[in-house]
């Protein structure tokens, strides 16, 4: 089966990007999540906001991939952070208990607020 996600980059700063999706982050666009992330590791884009406003739907395995993730930019003076995560997404991040471990956001706006000097 095919991706069930949309995923829009945009250059937010001269070091941030905004990587958007839209649809369901299930196990059939686990790969697709995968490669968006390894491409911007392979540019050294280590500077990243990811919008959840437009995720339906999310499993608890992209909450692994995602704190991975964090741990791999950290590792290169980097930041990952979230935004607007819908009540339903946010309750999942919440139930595992990692809203303390990684920057979350109600929009873009206030995320990228958060790699202002």
């Amino acid at each position: 089966m095919s991706s069930r996600i949309q995923i829009h980059r945009t250059q937010l700063s001269e070091r941030v990007i905004g990587l958007s999706f839209e649809g369901r982050l299930d196990i059939h666009s686990l790969e697709a999540f995968r490669e968006v992330f390894n491409t911007e590791f392979e540019c050294s884009n280590y500077n990243i906001i990811l919008d959840l406003s437009e995720v339906s739907f999310i499993i608890s395995t992209y909450v692994g991939l995602i704190l991975s993730f964090q741990k791999s930019v950290k590792k290169n003076n980097g930041n990952l952070c979230l935004a607007g995560l819908s009540t339903e997404v946010g309750s999942i991040f919440e139930l595992m208990g990692i809203t303390d471990l990684i920057g979350i956001y109600g929009s873009m706006e206030l995320a990228m607020e958060s790699y202002k000097d």
